[in-house]
C-alpha cells in the first residue's frame, strides 16, 4: 500500500476554479459545529513547497476541498462566515453524536 505523504503548501494562490460542490464542513477552530459549504469541485493551486521551490498542483473533490478551506483561513475566514446554516453537533462520551 502506498503511504500518502503530506503536502507543504507556503504562500498558496488559488489560480483556477471549476465547477461546484456543497458540502459538510467541520472544523477544529470551531469545534461541535458544522454547515454546509459551496466550494469549487476542481482547483489549481499554486505555492512554494518546503524548499522554497514554485510549484503547480490540479486538485478535485475532497482534496480541492481542504485546500480551498485552509486557504480561507489564511485569509481569515472560518468556514462558519459562508455556510447557508451552521448546526451545533451533541458529543457523548464516547465522541461525536449527529
Amino acid at each position: 500500500m502506498e503511504e500518502k505523504q503530506p503536502h507543504v503548501f507556503i504562500n498558496p494562490v488559488i489560480t483556477r476554479s471549476e465547477g461546484k460542490c456543497n458540502g459538510t464542513e467541520g472544523c477544529l477552530s470551531v469545534p461541535g459545529l458544522f454547515g454546509f459549504v459551496d466550494r469549487p469541485e476542481k482547483i489549481t493551486v499554486e505555492y512554494l513547497d518546503e524548499t522554497g521551490a514554485q510549484r503547480t498542483l490540479d486538485a478535485e473533490g475532497f482534496f480541492a476541498r481542504a485546500i480551498c478551506h485552509e486557504v480561507d483561513h489564511l485569509h481569515g475566514i472560518l468556514f462558519i462566515d459562508k455556510p447557508e446554516f451552521v448546526e451545533a453537533v451533541e458529543e457523548d462520551e464516547e465522541g461525536i453524536d449527529e
